[in-house]
């Protein structure tokens, strides 16, 4: 009896011993690939030299070791971005984590997209689903302590477009499950009279007074209302809000104080937004709407026949206020006039964004980096990757 006892004893031992040994073994694998560097995968295939060029900068240049894209080229911003903006050089922002999941969708990468699923989940959430708008860089050179206790709506609701849109493409639940997930935090933090405020931090729970016109993503909306009724009374507020935004000049009003029940005022008018990449993004919203979009056509149109380039900045009649240029603008404004059958106006936009590259033969080639104080943004560089893939690809 008592070897009898002695063998089961042994065999209990050596059982243990196994199920400790495959649990270290797990641990160190799942640690590995924690801390393992990542790399943005090679796609299948490009719709040009320009797209591919690009995407190669990015991979090597601008993207962090657990594939997050950092705000600028350089680990410290100086110029245009002040020493103030926390999103500035290595920090990470939801905005880019957003544009990148698109992408990912619309070049058919699951890779690319798994890689960007998880740079949110490690860095982004909470565990309550509410996103962080930025985190600090990986190699620790801004002075930037802890994440951000504050959200987007704009960058959340491009996310739960993307994993939404990942989740069809890829036959993904565990991303539709985070998009719904995220959908529900942000109703939770950020609503408040029917609208989506700006931002919310949920460390001190205020939230933002105004609602962004840039800000009604209108088309996720939609889809929220179809599957969760608690978005319903937000998806018909923002709808007509963003309508309602409109001016005769086809450019859209800046903001929306529900309190007050007006736009944002500027000598007596209603304040239009003076940077014609956020207009654009306005007007993609209301385009993607089925919301009347033909003034801004127009105004596109004439602008790029009179002045054979698009400005940066704009008056509220639309007139350029510099001669500044953005690749973003371009970007933008080439996928907004393609979805618009304006073929040869997105041609130019097209044309004219492939120029601003840095040429063949430079350090940084394909990138949109100014090469006298190598600031190079992260919004220019997605914005365009979406543009040259959808409307450079004269199939889609």
């Amino acid at each position: 009896m008592p070897r009898r006892k002695s063998r089961t004893s042994r065999i209990v031992a050596s059982g243990l011993l196994l199920v400790i040994a495959a649990g270290a073994w797990y641990g160190v694998q799942e640690y590995r690939q924690a801390h393992s560097p990542v790399t943005l995968p090679e796609l299948a295939s490009y719709t040009s030299a320009s797209e591919k060029q690009l995407y190669r900068f990015l991979t090597a240049y601008m993207t962090d070791e657990q594939g997050g894209v950092c705000t600028n080229l350089m680990p410290t911003t100086a110029g245009a971005v002040t020493k103030h903006d926390l999103a500035r050089g290595h920090a990470v922002l939801s905005e880019s984590v957003g544009l990148l999941m698109e992408y990912a969708v619309r070049a058919q990468s699951r890779e690319l997209f798994e890689i960007e699923v998880r740079v949110l989940e490690k860095r982004f959430l909470t565990g309550d689903y509410f996103v962080r708008w930025l985190v600090p860089p990986l190699d620790g050179n801004d002075a930037q302590p802890s994440p951000s206790t504050v959200n987007s709506s704009i960058d959340d609701l491009r996310l739960v477009k993307g994993l939404l849109a990942g989740a069809d493409q890829f036959h993904d639940e565990h991303a539709r499950r985070l998009g719904e997930h995220i959908a529900k935090s942000l109703l939770t933090y950020n609503a408040e009279s029917g609208y989506l405020r700006d931002y919310a931090d949920v460390l001190t729970g205020t939230k933002a007074k105004q609602v962004s016109i840039r800000y009604l993503n209108v088309g996720v909306l939609a889809k929220l209302h179809d599957t969760d009724p608690a978005y319903a009374k937000v998806y018909q507020q923002s709808r007509a809000l963003l309508q309602k935004a409109q001016q005769p000049s086809g450019l859209y009003a800046t903001a929306w104080v529900p309190e007050e029940g007006v736009f944002f005022q500027e000598e007596g008018e209603v304040a239009v937004d003076p940077s014609m990449a956020e207009q654009l993004v306005a007007a993609l919203y209301a385009q993607e709407a089925n919301l009347p979009t033909d003034a801004m056509t127009a105004l596109l149109e004439k602008t790029l026949q009179t002045r054979h380039r698009l400005p940066a900045a704009v008056d509220r009649n639309g007139q350029a206020t510099s001669d500044v240029e953005s690749p973003a603008v371009y970007a933008l404004a080439a996928v907004y006039l393609h979805r618009a059958s304006a073929e040869e106006a997105a041609q130019q936009c097209l044309t004219r964004l492939q120029e601003m590259q840095v040429k063949n033969g430079e350090r940084y080639a394909g990138g949109y980096v100014d090469l006298r104080t190598l600031e190079a943004f992260s919004f220019d560089q997605l914005e365009a990757l979406l543009a040259l893939r959808e409307a450079g690809d004269r199939t889609s």
